[in-house]
């Protein structure tokens, strides 16, 4: 269900993975909170579409075809239109907290998460990110 007021535009969820699955599991629990949900499996191809508009929020798996989730952050950061989305990176190489901690750091992401996702967390730092 949608948490919006009327006049208020939706959250943009961008997201950058390359699992169908998991893909369509993001899009139906952000599409379900009444948040725009659009979603790239390429590295090289998300950079082009998010040219045009920046999301509110992007979450982006590390190890996708073509330029690596990694660049792509550093893209995003670099550039002045997308430098100050909010960023979480998402990871099933990330092993503990401290590791986590690291990949934050260096990639100036907002958050990091170790796959398997708990959707829920996830959603629910969407919401923190965006009601800044």
């Amino acid at each position: 269900m949608a948490d919006n007021a009327p006049n208020e535009r939706a959250i943009r969820v961008f997201v950058l993975e390359d699992d169908p699955d998991l893909a369509e599991m993001l899009r139906r629990w952000f599409a379900g909170a009444g948040m725009e949900f659009s979603h790239c499996a390429d590295g090289e191809a998300a950079w082009e579409l998010l040219q045009g508009a920046p999301p509110d929020v992007v979450l982006a798996d590390l190890m996708v075809p073509g330029i690596s989730g990694q660049e792509f952050v550093a893209k995003l950061r670099a550039h002045p239109a997308t430098s100050h989305t909010a960023v979480i990176v998402m990871s099933a190489s990330i092993l503990n907290a401290a590791q986590g901690a690291e990949m934050k750091d260096i990639l100036q992401a907002d958050h990091v998460f170790s796959k398997p996702l708990l959707l829920r967390d996830v959603l629910a730092k969407v919401r923190e990110l965006t009601a800044r």
